[in-house]
């Protein structure tokens, strides 16, 4: 989709070229899909009337229209009904969530050789009914990342916006800031990973977070040592040894060590966990235990989709890792510990004996039962009473 944004002064002219042509000669040229303001009609000085109103909030505002034109790539089909959700969603994109505004449909139109495809035109004033004004600040940059967005969430052939022709001066500073824009993106992909933040990789339409982290408590000086590692040369040199068929090269961001593979997949080093995306979920398990491995982990914890899980746990109990399954991964753990021959954990999460003790347990009274066991342990005197020595809190015998 392509956004063409104009910001002008005049309603009443844009709302006639928009219903009726250049020449107002055309009566059915504009369709109004859509509008929030209060008018008797459809008729270009009915919205203008309205559109006044809220000019009055700010009159030393001289340029207060703001004009959008929204087309498709050649081929997508959009339903009125979606234009509308469209529209609402680039209005509150750039700003305009309470201000008036009238949407238009346009059907196809010459454009000088070629015919555009049916296509929208939103009017809306850019003065708030508060009396403030819409900031047109980065206002192409901002249209650019929301229409990508609306690309995505209703499913359309994503469409580069047409540049002017640079000089060589200026391509080459449109090449630095498309790689610094591409820079952008990726580390979008890498904190939605690092993170295991499911809404925001979809937002981003990016893969299913697949990642393993150390399931022991760690202090923040810990945590930061285990990130100091990531950037010794040692430790490099293990990770190219370890990849040395698949790894095309790694990179170091704010996160920690992005492993960058020729199959287009990443790994997110981040010291106390790694996480995986735009990889095959087998490929991404075996790759994962076999890092958890290299970084001395014992045990781990795992987090992904069902089908992911199956594939890590079963990865993870190979490289000799002891796994430790949430509640709601026991089921799925179970099933693949049986047939590795592994002990299969309670509904809680524990195995074997520690399984047992927590069972054990399960009859003592308070918070813990902390006081149970403790009268258990203490020796008695010869009377029946307490021989521990005296503490503010408990006479001595």
């Amino acid at each position: 989709m392509i956004a063409k944004q104009i910001i002008g002064g005049g309603f009443r002219g844009a709302l006639e070229y928009l219903r009726h042509g250049s020449k107002r000669s055309d009566p059915e040229r504009g369709i109004v899909l859509d509008s929030n303001l209060p008018v008797a009609d459809h008729s270009p000085r009915s919205f203008a009337a309205s559109f006044g109103g809220f000019r009055k909030l700010n009159p030393k505002l001289g340029k207060a229209v703001y004009h959008v034109s929204l087309s498709p790539a050649p081929g997508d089909e959009v339903s009125d009904e979606q234009w509308r959700s469209i529209a609402q969603r680039y209005l509150a994109g750039m700003g305009f969530e309470n201000c008036g505004y009238v949407l238009i449909k346009h059907d196809e139109e010459a454009d000088g050789e070629a015919i555009r495809p049916p296509h929208v035109h939103i009017l809306a004033c850019r003065v708030r009914p508060d009396g403030s004004t819409v900031s047109d600040q980065n206002n192409y940059r901002r249209s650019e990342r929301l229409i990508r967005e609306i690309e995505a969430q209703f499913g359309l052939v994503a469409v580069a916006s047409p540049t002017k022709k640079a000089t060589p001066r200026r391509q080459a500073m449109n090449d630095k800031r498309q790689k610094a824009m591409d820079a952008y993106a990726i580390g979008r992909l890498e904190t939605a990973a690092a993170t295991a933040n499911e809404e925001a990789l979809v937002e981003i339409a990016a893969p299913e977070v697949m990642g393993l982290s150390m399931s022991q408590s760690l202090t923040p000086q810990q945590r930061r040592e285990l990130r100091r590692k990531l950037l010794e040369d040692d430790y490099q040199k293990q990770l190219r040894a370890l990849f040395e068929e698949t790894l095309r090269y790694m990179r170091r961001n704010r996160l920690g060590l992005a492993l960058h593979f020729k199959d287009g997949g990443r790994i997110l080093d981040s010291g106390d966990r790694v996480s995986a995306f735009a990889m095959e979920p087998a490929l991404a398990a075996k790759a994962m235990a076999q890092l958890a491995v290299l970084k001395g982990w014992s045990s781990v914890e795992i987090n992904g989709s069902d089908e992911f899980l199956h594939l890590a746990f079963a990865a993870a109990l190979a490289q000799g890792l002891t796994v430790n399954p949430k509640p709601n991964q026991v089921a799925i753990y179970n099933a693949v510990a049986k047939q590795a021959g592994r002990d299969v954990v309670s509904s809680s999460g524990n195995t074997g004996e520690a399984a047992e003790a927590v069972a054990s347990l399960a009859g003592l009274k308070g918070r813990g039962g902390i006081a149970e066991r403790l009268r258990n342990r203490r020796p008695e005197c010869g009377d029946g009473t307490d021989s521990a020595p005296m503490t503010p809190r408990r006479p001595a015998c």
